[in-house]
Protein backbone atom coordinates (compact mmCIF):
# COMPACT_ATOMS: atom_id res chain seq x y z
CA UNK A 1 0.00 0.00 0.00
CA UNK A 2 2.85 2.40 0.82
CA UNK A 3 4.40 1.73 -2.57
CA UNK A 4 1.08 2.48 -4.29
CA UNK A 5 0.71 5.79 -2.42
CA UNK A 6 4.28 6.75 -3.32
CA UNK A 7 3.69 5.86 -6.98
CA UNK A 8 0.50 7.94 -7.16
CA UNK A 9 2.27 10.86 -5.46
CA UNK A 10 5.08 10.79 -8.02
CA UNK A 11 2.51 10.80 -10.84
CA UNK A 12 0.76 13.86 -9.39
CA UNK A 13 4.07 15.69 -8.88
CA UNK A 14 5.23 14.93 -12.42
CA UNK A 15 1.94 16.33 -13.74
CA UNK A 16 2.89 19.71 -12.31
CA UNK A 17 5.22 20.42 -15.19
CA UNK A 18 2.39 19.85 -17.68
CA UNK A 19 0.07 22.42 -16.12
CA UNK A 20 2.50 25.26 -15.40
CA UNK A 21 1.42 28.45 -17.11
CA UNK A 22 3.07 31.35 -15.32
CA UNK A 23 2.09 34.67 -16.95
CA UNK A 24 4.84 36.47 -18.84
CA UNK A 25 4.44 39.51 -16.58
CA UNK A 26 5.52 37.39 -13.62
CA UNK A 27 8.00 35.05 -15.33
CA UNK A 28 10.26 37.45 -17.23
CA UNK A 29 12.20 40.45 -15.97
CA UNK A 30 12.44 43.56 -18.12
CA UNK A 31 15.62 44.52 -19.99
CA UNK A 32 17.74 41.46 -20.85
CA UNK A 33 15.61 39.25 -18.61
CA UNK A 34 13.79 37.43 -21.40
CA UNK A 35 16.90 36.52 -23.41
CA UNK A 36 18.97 35.58 -20.36
CA UNK A 37 16.25 33.61 -18.55
CA UNK A 38 16.46 36.08 -15.63
CA UNK A 39 20.14 35.16 -15.35
CA UNK A 40 23.13 37.38 -14.67
CA UNK A 41 22.50 37.70 -10.93
CA UNK A 42 26.12 38.82 -10.51
CA UNK A 43 26.48 41.17 -13.48
CA UNK A 44 23.36 42.32 -15.36
CA UNK A 45 22.97 45.99 -14.50
CA UNK A 46 20.18 47.23 -16.77
CA UNK A 47 16.61 47.61 -15.52
CA UNK A 48 16.15 43.83 -15.30
CA UNK A 49 18.23 44.12 -12.11
CA UNK A 50 15.15 45.33 -10.24
CA UNK A 51 13.68 41.84 -10.52
CA UNK A 52 16.90 39.82 -10.68
CA UNK A 53 19.27 41.54 -8.21
CA UNK A 54 18.68 45.16 -7.09
CA UNK A 55 22.33 45.53 -6.03
CA UNK A 56 23.39 45.43 -9.68
CA UNK A 57 22.00 48.87 -10.53
CA UNK A 58 25.10 50.28 -8.80
CA UNK A 59 27.58 48.19 -10.83
CA UNK A 60 27.85 50.68 -13.73
CA UNK A 61 27.66 54.45 -13.51
CA UNK A 62 25.17 55.61 -16.15
CA UNK A 63 21.74 57.00 -16.91
CA UNK A 64 19.22 54.80 -18.69
CA UNK A 65 15.69 55.18 -20.01
CA UNK A 66 14.03 52.03 -21.34
CA UNK A 67 10.71 50.84 -22.76
CA UNK A 68 9.70 47.31 -23.70
CA UNK A 69 6.72 45.37 -25.02
CA UNK A 70 6.16 41.65 -24.43
CA UNK A 71 3.96 39.44 -26.59
CA UNK A 72 3.06 36.95 -23.88
CA UNK A 73 2.94 33.16 -23.96
CA UNK A 74 0.21 33.26 -21.34
CA UNK A 75 -1.96 36.13 -20.23
CA UNK A 76 -2.20 39.64 -21.60
CA UNK A 77 0.62 41.35 -23.45
CA UNK A 78 2.79 43.50 -21.18
CA UNK A 79 4.47 46.90 -21.55
CA UNK A 80 7.11 48.34 -19.27
CA UNK A 81 8.89 51.68 -18.98
CA UNK A 82 11.63 52.68 -16.59
CA UNK A 83 14.57 54.92 -15.74
CA UNK A 84 17.84 54.41 -13.88
CA UNK A 85 20.33 56.90 -12.44
CA UNK A 86 23.51 55.41 -11.06
CA UNK A 87 25.78 58.36 -11.86
CA UNK A 88 24.63 61.57 -10.18
CA UNK A 89 24.85 60.25 -6.61
CA UNK A 90 26.62 57.62 -4.52
CA UNK A 91 23.23 55.94 -4.18
CA UNK A 92 21.89 54.50 -7.44
CA UNK A 93 18.17 54.49 -8.05
CA UNK A 94 15.81 52.93 -10.59
CA UNK A 95 12.08 52.56 -11.18
CA UNK A 96 10.01 50.51 -13.65
CA UNK A 97 6.26 50.70 -14.34
CA UNK A 98 4.43 47.63 -15.67
CA UNK A 99 1.05 47.93 -17.37
CA UNK A 100 -1.31 46.31 -19.86
CA UNK A 101 -3.23 47.60 -22.87
CA UNK A 102 -6.00 45.04 -22.41
CA UNK A 103 -8.46 44.78 -19.52
CA UNK A 104 -8.23 41.83 -17.18
CA UNK A 105 -10.94 39.22 -17.65
CA UNK A 106 -11.66 37.04 -14.60
CA UNK A 107 -10.84 33.39 -15.20
CA UNK A 108 -13.98 31.28 -15.69
CA UNK A 109 -12.46 27.94 -16.73
CA UNK A 110 -9.12 26.16 -16.63
CA UNK A 111 -8.35 26.89 -20.29
CA UNK A 112 -7.81 30.57 -19.35
CA UNK A 113 -5.30 29.78 -16.62
CA UNK A 114 -2.14 31.74 -16.98
CA UNK A 115 -3.30 35.36 -17.12
CA UNK A 116 -1.79 37.71 -14.55
CA UNK A 117 -4.25 39.20 -12.10
CA UNK A 118 -2.05 42.31 -11.82
CA UNK A 119 -3.61 45.65 -12.75
CA UNK A 120 -0.28 47.49 -12.49
CA UNK A 121 3.10 47.10 -10.83
CA UNK A 122 5.71 49.70 -9.84
CA UNK A 123 9.17 48.30 -9.09
CA UNK A 124 11.83 50.49 -7.47
CA UNK A 125 15.30 49.94 -6.04
CA UNK A 126 18.24 51.76 -4.47
CA UNK A 127 21.79 50.48 -4.30
CA UNK A 128 25.16 51.65 -3.05
CA UNK A 129 28.73 50.40 -2.71
CA UNK A 130 29.84 49.38 0.78
CA UNK A 131 33.49 48.49 0.58
CA UNK A 132 33.81 45.71 -2.00
CA UNK A 133 30.09 44.97 -1.89
CA UNK A 134 27.23 46.50 -3.81
CA UNK A 135 24.11 46.35 -1.63
CA UNK A 136 20.63 46.87 -3.00
CA UNK A 137 17.13 47.09 -1.56
CA UNK A 138 13.85 47.59 -3.34
CA UNK A 139 10.32 46.43 -3.74
CA UNK A 140 7.14 46.35 -5.76
CA UNK A 141 3.93 48.28 -5.26
CA UNK A 142 1.26 45.96 -6.65
CA UNK A 143 -2.35 46.55 -7.62
CA UNK A 144 -4.01 43.20 -8.28
CA UNK A 145 -7.50 41.79 -8.72
CA UNK A 146 -8.60 39.97 -5.58
CA UNK A 147 -9.80 36.36 -5.74
CA UNK A 148 -10.64 36.49 -9.44
CA UNK A 149 -13.07 39.42 -9.00
CA UNK A 150 -13.12 43.08 -10.09
CA UNK A 151 -12.04 44.20 -6.60
CA UNK A 152 -8.55 45.73 -6.46
CA UNK A 153 -6.14 44.85 -3.66
CA UNK A 154 -3.02 46.97 -3.08
CA UNK A 155 0.20 46.24 -1.27
CA UNK A 156 3.99 45.96 -1.36
CA UNK A 157 6.68 43.28 -1.48
CA UNK A 158 10.40 43.69 -0.79
CA UNK A 159 13.63 42.78 -2.59
CA UNK A 160 17.25 42.65 -1.39
CA UNK A 161 20.51 41.82 -3.15
CA UNK A 162 24.30 41.66 -2.85
CA UNK A 163 26.97 41.83 -5.56
CA UNK A 164 30.76 41.67 -5.42
CA UNK A 165 33.49 41.80 -8.05
CA UNK A 166 36.54 39.56 -7.61
CA UNK A 167 39.33 41.01 -9.67
CA UNK A 168 38.50 42.24 -13.15
CA UNK A 169 36.79 39.14 -14.54
CA UNK A 170 34.78 37.37 -11.80
CA UNK A 171 31.63 38.56 -10.04
CA UNK A 172 29.33 37.00 -7.45
CA UNK A 173 25.72 37.88 -6.71
CA UNK A 174 22.73 36.80 -4.62
CA UNK A 175 19.21 38.11 -4.17
CA UNK A 176 15.85 37.51 -2.50
CA UNK A 177 12.82 38.79 -4.43
CA UNK A 178 9.22 39.38 -3.27
CA UNK A 179 9.75 38.97 0.45
CA UNK A 180 6.71 39.59 2.70
CA UNK A 181 4.43 38.51 -0.14
CA UNK A 182 1.79 36.55 1.79
CA UNK A 183 -1.10 38.60 0.39
CA UNK A 184 0.29 38.56 -3.14
CA UNK A 185 1.86 35.13 -3.59
CA UNK A 186 -0.41 34.51 -6.60
CA UNK A 187 1.12 37.43 -8.53
CA UNK A 188 4.45 37.97 -6.72
CA UNK A 189 5.99 34.58 -5.93
CA UNK A 190 9.15 34.61 -3.83
CA UNK A 191 12.40 33.91 -5.65
CA UNK A 192 15.93 33.34 -4.37
CA UNK A 193 18.86 33.53 -6.75
CA UNK A 194 22.64 33.17 -6.62
CA UNK A 195 25.16 33.30 -9.40
CA UNK A 196 28.69 33.70 -10.64
CA UNK A 197 29.76 35.51 -13.80
CA UNK A 198 32.89 35.72 -15.90
CA UNK A 199 33.54 38.79 -18.05
CA UNK A 200 36.36 39.19 -20.54
CA UNK A 201 36.48 41.58 -23.47
CA UNK A 202 33.11 41.55 -25.17
CA UNK A 203 31.95 38.27 -23.60
CA UNK A 204 29.92 37.77 -20.42
CA UNK A 205 29.05 34.26 -19.19
CA UNK A 206 26.68 33.65 -16.27
CA UNK A 207 25.88 30.58 -14.18
CA UNK A 208 22.89 30.96 -11.87
CA UNK A 209 20.70 29.01 -9.45
CA UNK A 210 17.03 30.01 -9.17
CA UNK A 211 14.68 28.86 -6.41
CA UNK A 212 11.15 30.21 -6.94
CA UNK A 213 7.91 29.48 -5.13
CA UNK A 214 5.20 28.34 -7.47
CA UNK A 215 1.87 30.05 -7.08
CA UNK A 216 -1.27 28.20 -5.94
CA UNK A 217 -2.67 28.57 -9.47
CA UNK A 218 0.37 26.81 -10.90
CA UNK A 219 -0.06 23.97 -8.43
CA UNK A 220 -3.72 23.28 -9.19
CA UNK A 221 -2.99 19.54 -9.35
CA UNK A 222 -1.29 19.52 -5.94
CA UNK A 223 -2.41 20.89 -2.58
CA UNK A 224 0.93 22.40 -1.52
CA UNK A 225 3.39 24.92 -2.90
CA UNK A 226 6.22 23.16 -4.75
CA UNK A 227 9.36 25.17 -5.37
CA UNK A 228 10.87 25.63 -8.81
CA UNK A 229 14.59 24.78 -8.67
CA UNK A 230 16.51 25.75 -11.77
CA UNK A 231 20.14 25.88 -12.89
CA UNK A 232 20.81 28.18 -15.83
CA UNK A 233 23.66 29.28 -18.06
CA UNK A 234 23.52 32.46 -20.12
CA UNK A 235 25.87 34.58 -22.18
CA UNK A 236 26.12 37.97 -23.86
CA UNK A 237 28.56 38.51 -26.71
CA UNK A 238 29.31 42.02 -27.98
CA UNK A 239 30.66 42.31 -31.50
CA UNK A 240 32.39 45.52 -32.62
CA UNK A 241 30.50 47.40 -29.86
CA UNK A 242 27.45 47.65 -32.12
CA UNK A 243 25.92 44.16 -32.09
CA UNK A 244 24.91 42.21 -28.99
CA UNK A 245 23.95 38.53 -29.10
CA UNK A 246 22.33 36.90 -26.06
CA UNK A 247 21.27 33.37 -25.16
CA UNK A 248 20.33 31.17 -22.21
CA UNK A 249 19.33 27.69 -21.17
CA UNK A 250 17.92 26.58 -17.83
CA UNK A 251 16.88 23.15 -16.56
CA UNK A 252 15.13 22.04 -13.41
CA UNK A 253 17.21 20.09 -10.91
CA UNK A 254 14.11 18.81 -9.09
CA UNK A 255 13.23 15.16 -9.74
CA UNK A 256 9.50 15.93 -9.96
CA UNK A 257 9.89 18.51 -12.72
CA UNK A 258 11.05 18.59 -16.35
CA UNK A 259 11.01 22.37 -16.74
CA UNK A 260 13.41 23.81 -19.33
CA UNK A 261 13.78 27.52 -20.09
CA UNK A 262 15.34 28.74 -23.31
CA UNK A 263 16.00 32.36 -24.34
CA UNK A 264 17.77 34.23 -27.11
CA UNK A 265 18.12 37.78 -28.34
CA UNK A 266 19.98 40.21 -30.56
CA UNK A 267 20.57 43.92 -30.07
CA UNK A 268 21.83 46.83 -32.12
CA UNK A 269 23.57 49.49 -30.07
CA UNK A 270 25.44 52.75 -30.18
CA UNK A 271 26.92 54.81 -27.37
CA UNK A 272 23.52 56.40 -26.78
CA UNK A 273 20.82 53.97 -27.91
CA UNK A 274 20.04 50.24 -28.03
CA UNK A 275 17.24 48.29 -29.72
CA UNK A 276 16.83 44.61 -28.83
CA UNK A 277 14.60 41.76 -29.95
CA UNK A 278 14.29 38.78 -27.60
CA UNK A 279 12.39 35.53 -27.41
CA UNK A 280 11.93 33.09 -24.55
CA UNK A 281 10.29 29.70 -24.13
CA UNK A 282 8.86 29.24 -20.59
CA UNK A 283 8.89 25.45 -20.90
CA UNK A 284 10.81 24.30 -23.95
CA UNK A 285 10.40 20.60 -23.15
CA UNK A 286 6.62 20.92 -23.48
CA UNK A 287 6.86 23.02 -26.66
CA UNK A 288 4.89 25.81 -25.01
CA UNK A 289 4.40 28.94 -27.11
CA UNK A 290 7.23 31.47 -26.86
CA UNK A 291 7.13 34.97 -25.40
CA UNK A 292 8.60 37.70 -27.60
CA UNK A 293 9.83 41.15 -26.61
CA UNK A 294 11.14 44.34 -28.17
CA UNK A 295 13.10 46.67 -25.89
CA UNK A 296 14.38 50.15 -26.71
CA UNK A 297 16.87 51.82 -24.36
CA UNK A 298 18.41 55.28 -24.35
CA UNK A 299 21.76 55.66 -22.60
CA UNK A 300 22.37 59.24 -21.58
CA UNK A 301 25.95 60.41 -21.08
CA UNK A 302 26.45 63.80 -19.50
Amino acid sequence: MKLLILFLSLISLTALSLDLKLPAEQRWATGKGLALGNGGVATVSDLSALQVNPANIAVKQDYEMSASYLWASYGRDVWRAGVKDSKSSQIAGAIVYTGFFEDYEPITDSSQKGDSAVESRISAAFASKLGKLNVGIGGDYVQAFKNNTAEIEKGVTFNVGLQMNIGKSIALGASAINLANKRFQNVSPQAYRAGISWVAGGLMVNFDYHHRERTPDENSSYSGLISEQLLSASAVFEYQKYIEVMGSYGKSVAKYDDLQLVGAGVGLKTDYFKLSYMVGWPNFSQKIKETQSVTASALIKL
